[in-house]
């Protein structure tokens, strides 16, 4: 209990001390604004200024077709073209790994295959 009463103390004091009310300044403005009546004003529509223009962010961009990525346009707009004359290129590397990956399926069908019969005649004893 006296431990308590140690630490009792000091908190006593210290409420009693922030209890006090402070004095507030009566003039004190707690905000200044200003106030004018609109006025119509003639602004230039054009501003001439002379510098570079660069990209401030490059972006690739694509377009894709039934799936496939396009690699390159051959024509602009308002080009004239022939029937049979390629427009585009598509990028074919999505479907050269599509093709390795059915390759890659195709050999491990294969080799079940292979172990499958071989291990026929010794399920059949």
């Amino acid at each position: 209990m006296p431990r308590f009463r140690v630490f009792l103390a000091p908190l006593l004091l210290l409420l009693v001390a922030c209890s006090g009310d402070a004095p507030v300044p009566e003039n004190t403005p707690s905000l200044t604004v200003s106030v004018a009546a609109p006025v119509q004003q003639a602004l230039p529509q054009r501003i001439t200024a002379s510098g570079s223009v660069a990209a401030w962010e490059e972006m690739s961009l694509g377009v894709e077709l039934n799936g496939q990525r396009v690699a390159e346009v051959l024509v602009e707009v308002g080009d004239e073209v022939k029937a049979g004359q390629p427009l585009l290129v598509l990028d074919t590397r999505a479907l050269k790994m599509e093709l390795r990956q059915a390759e890659a399926a195709l050999a491990q069908a294969e080799a079940n295959l292979t172990v499958a019969a071989a291990n026929a005649p010794a399920a059949s004893a």
